[in-house]
């Protein structure tokens, strides 16, 4: 009877283990208001507490002069205090108003990370005003 009781109860937490769903660390919802390139995001930590991919959505870009944005470019950066920052490559984000659009960059361990606003619509230099975001969310 014991060992009946002790096979179910390894089997259960077995499954829930198998169930359980993968989860980002951390993450955090905001917006962009006058954005131009060069910008960078709010900086956070990851403990690298997870195998989670860091991730950058967004949804509902436009011109602070209401013209729409096709896409813009964010570049992960992981700051160092002593050596030069690492960046890890530009993602494209296509940006429209219905869905959230993310890319992500894998796993990159532990450590202190920002993003940097690359291009608007493939531009250094912005053709019609300022960026505007009405939803951004990073997660990692």
């Amino acid at each position: 009877m014991m060992r009946r009781v002790l096979a179910t109860v390894l089997l259960v937490a077995g499954l829930t283990a198998l169930a359980a769903p993968a989860y980002a660390e951390g993450s955090f919802t905001s917006y962009m208001r006058g954005w131009l390139t060069g910008l960078e995001t709010r900086s956070w930590d990851d403990k690298n507490a997870d195998d989670v991919s860091t991730r950058f959505g967004a949804k509902g870009c436009s011109y602070d002069t209401g013209k729409d944005v096709g896409s813009i470019a964010m570049e992960l950066n992981r700051n160092d205090t002593w050596t030069p920052d690492e960046h890890y490559g530009t993602k494209t984000v296509a940006c429209n108003n219905s869905t959230v659009t993310t890319v992500g960059w894998g796993d990159k361990g532990k450590g202190n990370f920002d993003m940097t606003l690359k291009l608007i619509d493939g531009r250094v230099t912005s053709c019609c005003g300022k960026l505007d975001v009405d939803y951004v969310k990073v997660s990692y």
